[in-house]
């Protein structure tokens, strides 16, 4: 298993608890795994955009593991939480396709989806007692098996990130991070997010969202409200992330993972 797109987001919310592994962050002064070796330690290699633009992959395990963790932000920290419920939807009618309850006190769940060997074009959803129903959509079309890191939070905590970000919050609102991420599906730092339809945009930096930030240092942006779909596009440095469009339903939290794959013909 590998870690994806929550964990990246885990980051985002302060320090993490002890048992919440380091998120595989990719800022743009460190070297990838797969530099030279004879490379400098300082080099400048940045995000791995080798697939940019190319049709994201199209086979899958099958069955497809999908285990993880629930955990709950609380003052932008996290602490594992038992009693969620963690649901796949296919995309093009979103029925289901596995679910699974949340018992452990660590916030661990395992699930499985069936692919007939293509990938998975799927998306998450967690619900949870007194917390904001999640929607975790990857972007493009699950293909591996993950260790994936779901976040939960109460009202409280989302009228928090929207009093810090500047913003206004109502109970209806279609609340959206954005996680810009590489091949690797590593975040990267230093990008800039496009919306359309036009929403207010704040980046995540030093530990909370920062309306008067131009950028993050980890790849976060919070659209603080945004609307009922979303194209979300990012730049790192001249390089531009092919937009995805994403549904961001009324009164949940949407965690969407913008890729450098291209996202249709």
């Amino acid at each position: 298993m590998r870690l994806l797109f929550v964990p990246i987001l885990l980051a985002a919310c302060g320090s993490p608890s002890p048992s919440v592994p380091d998120a595989p962050i990719r800022h743009p002064d460190a070297a990838r795994p797969d530099a030279t070796p004879d490379a400098p330690p300082d080099a400048f290699v940045g995000p791995n955009l080798a697939c940019l633009g190319q049709p994201p992959p199209s086979t899958a395990p099958d069955p497809l593991p999908l285990d993880g963790k629930v955990f709950v932000v609380d003052h932008y920290q996290v602490m594992p939480f038992a009693g969620a419920t963690v649901t796949v939807h296919r995309r093009s009618d979103d029925s289901v396709l596995a679910t699974s309850s949340v018992t452990a006190a660590d916030g661990t769940y395992a699930l499985s989806a069936t692919t007939h060997g293509a990938a998975l074009d799927a998306y998450l959803t967690v619900a949870a007692p007194n917390e904001v129903p999640v929607r975790i959509d990857p972007g493009d079309p699950l293909t591996t098996g993950f260790f994936g890191l779901a976040l939960v939070a109460p009202t409280a905590e989302i009228m928090r990130w929207y009093a810090d970000a500047g913003a206004t919050y109502s109970a209806d609102a279609a609340t959206t991070i954005a996680i810009a991420v590489d091949c690797d599906h590593a975040s990267i730092a230093g990008t800039t997010v496009t919306v359309a339809p036009q929403a207010p945009v704040i980046y995540y930096n030093a530990d909370h969202w920062d309306p008067t930030a131009t950028t993050s240092d980890k790849g976060f942006a919070l659209l603080a409200p945004g609307h009922a779909t979303e194209s979300i596009a990012t730049t790192w440095h001249g390089h531009n992330l092919p937009a995805h469009a994403f549904i961001t339903a009324a009164g949940t939290l949407t965690l969407a993972v913008v890729s450098p794959y291209a996202t249709g013909p």
